[in-house]
């Protein structure tokens, strides 16, 4: 899967597309995987294997399970790590919606 062919859906338009549609969510749940975009798509063309263990969140806004989201292993920008305040871990975007869905974290500095 390219990243050309997935257009990243900022956090607040996904709070409101699930708003319009009536969807509950947990605000704090969506907003723990949400990076900038600009960070995310850096990491696009790092597809990660899907374990077991990451078969757990489906998209909130369409219902695709997790298995059938894109994986990608996502390090947050190297001034964070200088900054002992970086991240890195497996990621799951929506290929439909272009959300964020779930971030798995495996170090942080």
């Amino acid at each position: 899967m390219e990243q050309d062919n997935i257009k990243l859906l900022p956090l607040e338009d996904l709070i409101n597309a699930l708003e319009e549609k009536g969807i509950e969510y947990d605000r704090g749940d969506i907003a723990n995987a949400y990076f900038p975009l600009k960070d995310v798509k850096v990491c696009m063309n790092s597809e990660v294997e899907v374990s077991e263990m990451m078969h757990s969140r489906s998209c909130p806004l369409c219902g695709k399970p997790s298995k059938e989201l894109k994986w990608i292993y996502f390090r947050s920008p190297e001034w964070t790590w200088k900054n002992l305040c970086g991240w890195a871990g497996p990621l799951s975007i929506c290929p439909d919606c272009g959300c964020l869905v779930e971030f798995i974290m495996h170090m942080m500095s």
